[in-house]
């Protein structure tokens, strides 16, 4: 009666290591490391795995390496990776243009990479289900706290969260390491952003395979991130924008500006009264 893992489980960590790897020399044109190269490593893609999920491993190691992950350099490794992979005999689904994200799903991305970096308890790179069970249960204080009411968490509760946390990570956990990697928490909550009503019920119905009980804790977990992410960008966007708009070094200068505008402004009023 353990916890062990399912023979799909099994089967797909299994599948996951025993893929080929496709190697990738980059050279380094700017900065620090002006001419050395690097040898990036991607695994074949395996099913359900389609071009979005290569964009997003791929997106991940150029970062990584301190390479600027540009459209062009993403879509020439998509490329290749897609036709490295036909080689195993899967044929990735989804091969259209790229996109580039909107500025909300920049903003969403971003919100969500700050609750992954707050609840990474470890500084691991990956949260697990004790780290996911502490984000919900602090989502349920805060919660609580809007309605001038309390929430502290009896053991049967903390139980319940534990295993919700864990059924949430298999369904989201892409490569199968048991835990959720910054690009895979943040992915699962940019798309759901983007999800109507409707689509949010069907989708939720998918990922738990109809299951009523994962169910609850896929609508808890997506409402909870929702909460975090709009808390996030009401309390920082604007000053993120102001930032953005005007460097430090142009707002000083902008200052100063203005001081010297009042100081003329100020100096013309005394004349005109004299006068």
């Amino acid at each position: 009666m353990g916890g062990g893992a399912s023979k799909q489980e099994t089967e797909a960590r299994r599948l996951s290591s025993s893929l080929p790897i496709m190697e990738v020399p980059m050279k380094h044109l700017f900065g620090r490391k002006r001419g050395d190269t690097a040898i990036l490593k991607f695994r074949a893609l395996k099913p359900p795995e389609s071009t979005t999920d290569a964009e997003y491993r791929i997106h991940s190691a150029l970062q990584k390496e301190g390479f600027e992950p540009t459209e062009p350099t993403i879509q020439k490794i998509v490329d290749r990776l897609i036709v490295f992979t036909h080689k195993t005999g899967y044929k990735v689904p989804g091969n259209q243009p790229r996109r580039r994200p909107t500025v909300a799903q920049t903003l969403v991305g971003s919100a969500a990479r700050a609750i992954f970096i707050q609840y990474d308890a470890d500084k691991s790179g990956n949260i697990d289900a004790a780290e996911l069970s502490a984000m919900m249960t602090n989502v349920r204080q805060a919660l609580a706290a809007e309605k001038d009411e309390s929430y502290e968490p009896t053991l049967k509760d903390r139980e319940t969260s534990l295993k919700g946390a864990d059924k949430i990570i298999q369904i989201l956990d892409a490569d199968g390491n048991g835990n959720l990697d910054e690009d895979e928490f943040c992915d699962a909550i940019v798309r759901s952003f983007g999800w109507s009503v409707e689509m949010r019920v069907q989708n939720i119905q998918k990922l738990a395979k109809g299951d009523k009980e994962i169910v609850g804790y896929m609508e808890e977990f997506f409402n909870g991130v929702r909460f975090c992410v709009g808390h996030i960008l009401q309390n920082t966007t604007a000053a993120v924008i102001e930032k953005c708009m005007n460097p430090p070094e142009m707002m000083d200068k902008a200052e100063a500006e203005l001081l010297a505008a009042e100081r003329v402004a100020s100096a013309k009023g005394s004349d005109t009264e004299k006068g």
